[in-house]
Parts: C-alpha cells; structure tokens; sequence
C-alpha cells in the first residue's frame, strides 16, 4: 500500500508538471526510457530539474516495494525445494523459504512507511520551490494535504 501511495503521489502532481503527457498516459508511459512508475519520476525529475540518489534510501526502500508489488501483483509462481522435519499428525509450512517471508516483515513495513513519507516529502519540496506559482497543489505537506479543495464565491440572493 506504501508503494500506490508513492504510484498515486506521483500521479496527482505529474498532470500539472506536465499535462501533454498525462493526458495520454497509458501511451505516453509504456516505452522507454519513460515507461512505467520509474518512467513517471523521471520525467517529472527531468522536467522540474531535480536529482533523485538512486543508489540509497529512501528510494532504495521504493524499488524493494516496485519489486514486492510486482511479485504480488504478476502472480509468477515460483519453484523451490527443501526438506523439514515434521511432527507426526501436523504439515509442514509449505511456503518456508519463500521470498514472500524476507520480504515482508514488521522491520521491513516500518522502514517502508518512513521512506515512502520521506521521500514523497523531498519530491513534494522540491516540486514546490520550482511550481510555485501553483498556489493550490504544492502548498504544505504532500500526506497531509487536504483531501478536497473548491473555489467560488458565497452570492446570495
């Protein structure tokens, strides 16, 4: 879930970076060198002029989730072996030695919602010190922006 938040993040700013190609996203975002959630920062790093340290968290944290998410999400199966001692009467737990098990931990669920936070923070700054004339989008904290927004005026008659 930490990583639709970074997915949607990105799609909440990225059409009003850059409209033209959002609007056929689908299209826009499936080749390279743009294809994809990866695709979508770079464009958007390329187009507000920002530098992202790939080689480190917490964007490191954020390709661990791509990957669990895609391991989840594409369903591949996948082949192991080993042997277990197993009481007479019980079943062995079929999925030990799964990936599944080293991905997913109490640990790993902690780092993941400080790194996706902090690193949808540092885009959302940077965004707002180069978008500042959009005065409604980039004010305050990214995941702690309010979740509705109007404008008008109150004329009664």
């Amino acid at each position: 879930m930490a990583y639709f938040t970074y997915e949607a993040y990105l799609n909440l700013v990225g059409p009003r970076i850059d409209g033209a190609a959002w609007k056929n996203e689908r299209d826009f975002f499936s080749k390279r060198p743009y294809q994809g959630t990866r695709g979508k920062l770079k464009w958007i790093c390329e187009k507000i002029e920002i530098e992202v340290e790939r080689g480190k968290r917490p964007y490191q944290t954020i390709e661990e989730l791509r990957k669990l998410r895609d391991f989840l999400a594409h369903g591949k199966s996948e082949a192991y072996a080993y042997d277990a001692e197993v009481e007479e009467g019980q079943e062995p737990d079929m999925f030990d030695g799964l990936n599944i098990y080293k991905m997913v931990t109490r640990e790993n669920a902690d780092r993941a919602l400080k790194d996706i936070e902090e690193f949808i923070e540092y885009l959302h700054v940077r965004i707002t010190e180069k978008r500042s004339e959009d005065g409604t989008l980039f004010k305050g904290k990214a995941l702690h922006f309010p979740l509705a927004m109007a404008s008008g005026s109150t004329k009664r008659t």
